[in-house]
Order: C-alpha cells, then sequence, then structure tokens
C-alpha cells in the first residue's frame, strides 16, 4: 500500500505544473480575489444605526405600559435611535418621517396590531419588522397572562418590563469576516475538489491507458492494499494543499481561522478527509472512463464551485445545496462561530465516502474488463 502511495507522491511532486497549480495558484487566487473584492464586497455587512419613528395609539395601560417599555429598550440600543417622540407622533408623522429619509423605518402601535412602514433600506426595514414580531409576541404573552389573573398586573408588567436585560449580548461573529477570511478557506475548497479530483481521476486513467495498472494488477498484491494505496497519496496530496494555503493566508495575508488553535486543527483535518473523499470518488471514475477526465471533471467542478458560492458568496441554487457549498458552510460555521457540529458532521460524511469509494474500487480492480 505504502508504494503507490509513494508512487503516487513522486509522481505529484516532479509534475511542475501539477504543482503550481494545486499548491502556488490556490495561495495566489486567495491573495488576488481577498485583495481586489476588498472593498467591492464586504462578507458580512453591518447594519449601522437604525432610525425609527414611532407613535402608539390607543389601548389600555398594559398596552402603553407595555409599548414604552419596549421603546425605552431600543433606545438603551447603540444601533437603535429613536426619531422624535411617539408619545407626540401619529401615524402621518411617522409616514412623514420615513418618505422624508429622517426616518428609516417607521413603527405605529395601536390596540391589537402594530404597523410597519418601510424605507428605501430594505435591510433595515427587514429588521425592524423582526423588532415589531418580537413584540407582538411578548406583548401577546403578557396580555394572556393578564387575562388569566387581574390582581398580579403589575407584577407581570415589572417582570416584563426586566425581561429586556440580558437577553442579548454583543458577540464577535461573522461581522468581522474579511474577504480575505472568506477565500482562505474557499479556495482549499476550491483546490479539493480540482486538485484532488482531477489528479486522481487522471491518475487511473493514465495508468490503464499506459498498461501500469495492468502490471500491479498482476503483482501479487492485495486490490485493497492498491487501491488504497493511491488514495493515501491523496490524503497527502490534501495536506500540502491544505497547509500551504493556510499557511500563506494567515502569515502572509492576514486572514483569520478559528478564534481557538483546537478549532483550527480540527479545520485542517476536515480538509484532509474532504480532498480524500473527492479523490477517492474520481478514482473511481477514472477506472470507468475510456476517455481522458480532465477537460469533461474541471468543467463539472468549475459549474459546481461557482453555483456554491466559492469564488462569489451571493451565487447560489435555492433550494439546493451542492457538495462545495455544503464543505464551506460546515468550514464557515466553525471559523466564523465556533460550532464544530457541521464540521464534524461533514468530516463523518467524507470518512464514509472514503470507505465506501476503496471498498469499491477494490473490487472493481478485481475485473479484467476494468483493468485492461
Amino acid at each position: 500500500m505504502f508504494i503507490q502511495a509513494k508512487s503516487y507522491i513522486l509522481t505529484y511532486f516532479r509534475d511542475k505544473s501539477a504543482m503550481f497549480f494545486s499548491l502556488l495558484f490556490p495561495a495566489l487566487l486567495c491573495f488576488v480575489l481577498g485583495t481586489m473584492l476588498q472593498s467591492l464586497d464586504n462578507p458580512d455587512a453591518p447594519l449601522g444605526e437604525i432610525r425609527i419613528a414611532a407613535a402608539a395609539e390607543g389601548g389600555g395601560d398594559a398596552f402603553r405600559t407595555g409599548t414604552a417599555s419596549f421603546l425605552d429598550a431600543l433606545r438603551d440600543s447603540t444601533d437603535v435611535t429613536i426619531v422624535g417622540s411617539a408619545a407626540d407622533a401619529d401615524v402621518d408623522s411617522v409616514k412623514a418621517a420615513v418618505d422624508a429619509g429622517e426616518a428609516d423605518a417607521g413603527l405605529v402601535f395601536s390596540e391589537g396590531k402594530i404597523s410597519v412602514y418601510e424605507g428605501a433600506d430594505i435591510v433595515k426595514s427587514g429588521a425592524v419588522r423582526f423588532m415589531a414580531q418580537s413584540f407582538s409576541r411578548q406583548y401577546d404573552a403578557i396580555a394572556v397572562a393578564v387575562a388569566n389573573d387581574p390582581q398580579r398586573m403589575e407584577e407581570i408588567l415589572a417582570v416584563a418590563d426586566q425581561s429586556h436585560d440580558g437577553l442579548t449580548e454583543k458577540q464577535v461573529s461573522g461581522v468581522n469576516r474579511s474577504m480575505m477570511d472568506f477565500y482562505a478557506v474557499a479556495m482549499i475548497v476550491m483546490i479539493a475538489f480540482m486538485g484532488n479530483g482531477i489528479g486522481g481521476a487522471s491518475t487511473f486513467f493514465s495508468m490503464r491507458r499506459d498498461g501500469s495498472l495492468r502490471r500491479i494488477t498482476a503483482s501479487p498484491k492485495s486490490r485493497v492494499q492498491i487501491f488504497f494505496g493511491y488514495m493515501l497519496g491523496g490524503l497527502v496530496q490534501s495536506a500540502a494543499q491544505a497547509a500551504v494555503v493556510m499557511l500563506c493566508a494567515y502569515f502572509l495575508y492576514g486572514a483569520s481561522y478559528a478564534d481557538r488553535w483546537q478549532d483550527n486543527v480540527l479545520l485542517f483535518c476536515f480538509f484532509l478527509l474532504l480532498g480524500a473523499a473527492v479523490s477517492g470518488m474520481c478514482n473511481l471514475f477514472g477506472l470507468f472512463v475510456r476517455f481522458n477526465p480532465y477537460t469533461p471533471l474541471m468543467a463539472i467542478f468549475w459549474a459546481m464551485l461557482y453555483m456554491s458560492g466559492t469564488f462569489n458568496k451571493d451565487i447560489a441554487i435555492p433550494g439546493i445545496k451542492l457538495p462545495p457549498a455544503a464543505a464551506q458552510e460546515a468550514a464557515f460555521d466553525l471559523t466564523v462561530f465556533g460550532r464544530d457540529e457541521k464540521t464534524l458532521a461533514a468530516m463523518a460524511v467524507c470518512a464514509a465516502i472514503i470507505a465506501a469509494s476503496g471498498i469499491l474500487g477494490s473490487l472493481l480492480l478485481k475485473r479484467k474488463a476494468v483493468v485492461l
């Protein structure tokens, strides 16, 4: 098994063009895209200040108290500004403030209904709409509690007023991720598919074409050792690709990965398994086809990567998650939010693919029609 792995690795490192495109090219592409698009595209742009014009109309004591408490909580936020006084405003003044651009959105509170008047910025308007929905749910809960026990209304309202504290806290998340951070991950996913996929398929196709596969399978070595030997070589290739991009992105380009070193080790292991899984599947493809798989696989992988948002994060197919998109989502969930659940699940899937492709490839090598 190690002889086949050594043969794969030596062939790989002797090919200067393969070395350039699988090691240096993704690192250079990470720098070029991360630098050129830094000022054009922000992967997680902050909303900034949200100006809200508000008015309260009618309602009982519980409604007025709840509305005032909600608006006070909004005023305490550094990202929200209440334009004018809600007590003195009405529907027309709220609409006028939004239309004039003095407010990003308007809220009108009335008994049993909250109206949201959206402004020109649909993102900020959507944020205000979510705030209104949150208040509506809380107010409904208060109304039910007061209706069941009117004597405890003051106590219930006091608890509701205090419930605003401690419900949220500011954390470091994707808002601080730069485009360099994005491509530092995306380019490793890209080369895992392009490098390992095309390399694995082309290796078996070339071996069958020049007769070396027939000679190897005629040896006393087991088919399991032969096939897994080449998969082990693909694992070494994955390690080299991930290491070069990660080291260049971190030390030369200033990109950030996960906050904890344990998560970065896990991320590196994920990239290893990802490349090995892609290599294993494409090894099988190289055993089947009777034509050079280089060009068709390149077209397929480029299309998959493009539609998965690898080169532009805003491009995606609604309702369909292609393998590169799933890999990127798992990696970003770890690097941005520090959550490893998706990464571990993706690693389990990759391990299953490696085992399945290894077993199937070993069985196929026993068929004379495959190796000839």
